[in-house]
């Protein structure tokens, strides 16, 4: 009996340990979804209104600088926020300095999109 309690045990830290990895990696996804959205959507209109891509050599931080009118006011934090988010989903894989809850994420990609749409974005 001893054995299969331990045996019983260690299935179940394994279930939730592949559960907490399940949600890392949806939370992760969502993230890359958003940021990659926000910075193709960012980049078609600068484009558009420009004529001309952005220069080469920019680091993440200088496009969204760049890419973000000033009357968009909030929407520059909003896209620093994804882009940290983003950053530490590729690079920290999951061991982030403060994971941010699904409800945060949501919160940031919904208050993104209705700034890029109250200034025409």
């Amino acid at each position: 009996p001893g054995s299969l309690t331990r045996a019983a045990g260690r299935l179940h830290a394994l279930a939730v340990a592949s559960e907490e990895d399940v949600a890392l990696a949806r939370l992760q996804e969502r993230i890359t979804k958003a940021y990659l959205s926000l910075m193709a959507r960012l980049e078609r209109r600068y484009q558009e209104r420009r004529g001309a891509p952005l220069p080469k050599g920019l680091s993440e931080e200088e496009k969204i600088n760049a890419l973000v009118p000033r009357r968009a006011g909030p929407l520059c934090g909003l896209a620093h926020s994804l882009r940290r988010w983003y950053n530490a989903a590729r690079h920290e894989r999951g061991q982030w300095s403060e994971r941010p809850t699904d409800e945060e994420v949501a919160r940031v990609m919904e208050s993104a999109r209705r700034e890029l749409e109250r200034c025409g974005l």
